[in-house]
C-alpha cells in the first residue's frame, strides 16, 4: 500500500523471522514491477542492522518493542542508521490488550512517552479509537558525547554493578 501511494520512495523491511517476510514477498509479486523495484527485504536482528550509517530518512516500528527486553542496542543501531532528526513512528499493543507471553513490556500512554523520551525528541503518543494499540512519534537526537569518571569501591561487585548501570548512558569509559 505504501509504495503504491508514495512512489517517490524505497521501502526497506526488516523482520527477525523469516515467514513474515515470505509472506511479504509473497503479496509483493502480485504488484507491478515498478513497485517491486522499489521494497525489500531483510531477515536480521534489529540489534544488528545490515546497513550503512545515516541510511534511511523515517523509520516505522510495527509491535516490535514489546517483544524486546532491553531497548539502548536497538536505539543505538537507530542512532547508527538514521539520519539525524530523523522522524520515528512505533506502534504497540496498549497495555496487556494483547495477552503473549513473549511479551516483555506492557505500555500504556504515559509509560511510553516517558521511556521513549529518554531516546528521541519530540515524543507524542495515542491510543488508537479501537483502544488496543499505542501510536507514537518522535524524532531521533544525537545524544551528547558522555564520559563517565567513577570513584567506586574495589570490589568486583561494585565495579561491574557500577559499569553496568552506566554503560545504558555513557558512550565510554576511561578507567585508570
Amino acid at each position: 500500500w505504501l509504495a503504491r501511494v508514495r512512489p517517490d520512495i524505497h521501502i526497506t523491511a526488516v523482520d527477525v523471522a523469516s515467514m513474515p517476510l515470505s509472506i511479504a514477498r509473497e503479496h509483493l509479486s502480485k504488484e507491478p514491477q515498478s513497485i517491486q523495484e522499489r521494497v525489500s527485504f531483510h531477515n536480521s536482528l534489529i540489534e544488528e542492522l545490515p546497513f550503512s550509517d545515516n541510511s534511511f530518512d523515517s523509520c516505522f516500528i510495527s509491535h516490535t518493542l514489546e517483544h524486546i527486553k532491553e531497548h539502548t542496542l536497538l536505539f543505538s543501531e537507530l542512532y547508527r542508521v538514521m539520519k539525524p532528526g530523523a522522524p520515528i513512528v512505533i506502534i504497540v499493543p496498549f497495555d496487556h490488550s494483547h495477552d503473549d507471553p513473549t511479551h516483555c513490556w506492557h505500555f500504556r500512554e504515559i509509560d511510553l512517552k516517558e521511556h521513549l523520551m529518554g531516546y528521541g525528541a519530540n515524543v507524542e503518543v495515542c491510543v488508537s479509537n479501537e483502544g488496543d494499540q499505542i501510536a507514537a512519534c518522535m524524532s531521533l537526537f544525537r545524544k551528547p558525547r558522555i564520559i563517565a569518571m567513577l570513584r567506586i569501591k574495589n570490589e568486583e561487585e561494585w565495579i561491574s554493578q557500577t559499569l553496568d548501570k552506566a554503560s545504558k548512558v555513557v558512550d565510554g569509559f576511561v578507567i585508570l
